[in-house]
């Protein structure tokens, strides 16, 4: 069994890298035990990635920004709008099929399009996704 460990370092407001440890040869009834500790040496990640060069950008005008964004957010809407709609008309394994493939969409359409464009223009980042790193 693998065990992955994401994490962010946004000490650069200019970029965020993303951090990724893979710990194998785990088995069940192993014990992890993850505890941050300022000032100590820690396990070089396995993985790096930067926003700057590995993550999606998108450049468009603030003008393109806002039609993108205003087309997205009404996307996500109309599918939770069909979603709740629909769900109680279903069985519940197919009220959980239709509810993850929505959530497949929306997360796609949040890391492919809205986030490339928060990076681009954090001016249109909404007030409680300002906190999370892009």
């Amino acid at each position: 069994m693998d065990i992955f460990l994401r994490g962010y370092d946004t000490n650069n407001s200019e970029e965020t890298k993303y951090l990724r440890w893979c710990y194998s040869s785990l088995k069940n009834g192993d014990l992890i035990e993850v505890e941050m500790m300022p000032d100590v040496p820690a396990d070089d990640p396995s993985e790096i990635k930067s926003s700057l060069t590995d993550r999606k950008t998108i450049n468009t005008t603030d003008e393109q920004a806002e039609q993108i964004l205003k087309t997205a957010y009404s996307c996500n809407e109309l599918l939770n709008k069909m979603l709740h709609e629909i769900k109680n008309k279903l069985s519940v394994d197919d009220s959980k099929k239709l509810a993850f493939g929505v959530g497949k969409v929306i997360s796609e359409v949040f890391s492919s399009i809205a986030e490339p464009i928060y990076r681009k223009h954090p001016s249109k980042v909404p007030e409680e996704l300002k906190d999370m790193p892009l």
